[in-house]
């Protein structure tokens, strides 16, 4: 494979690096568990790019770049750390705007 950067697709990656896409799935398995499944993944790796799956992982692009590079070379990647119970929480925590939302006042499309 052609050198690694931020610009490279998804797709080129998971296609060329054994291990590459359990790795993708363990920065953010919400995410990037969808990646599993064949279909999804041959629609959604070709639009993306290593720069956007660092930001959605909330990961430095660098590191990611760089594990990459290692998972090419059959290195293994610098661990990550593991977000907490309290940050997965909060993730998963309805935005603040969703509880001054009045139920009464939703309609329902008919």
């Amino acid at each position: 494979m052609a050198e690694i950067t931020g610009d490279t697709r998804l797709s080129g990656v998971l296609d060329s690096i054994p291990g590459a896409l359990e790795y993708i799935v363990s920065l953010d398995p919400h995410d990037f568990g969808r990646l599993r499944n064949a279909t999804l993944r041959r629609y959604m790796a070709s639009r993306i790019s290593l720069r956007r799956v660092a930001a959605i992982a909330k990961i430095p692009e660098e590191h990611l770049v760089d594990d990459l590079t290692r998972l090419s070379n059959g290195d293994q990647p610098e661990a990550l750390p593991r977000a907490s119970v309290a940050d997965q929480r909060a993730r998963d925590k309805p935005p603040d705007w969703l509880e001054q939302v009045d139920p009464a006042k939703i309609r329902r499309r008919e």
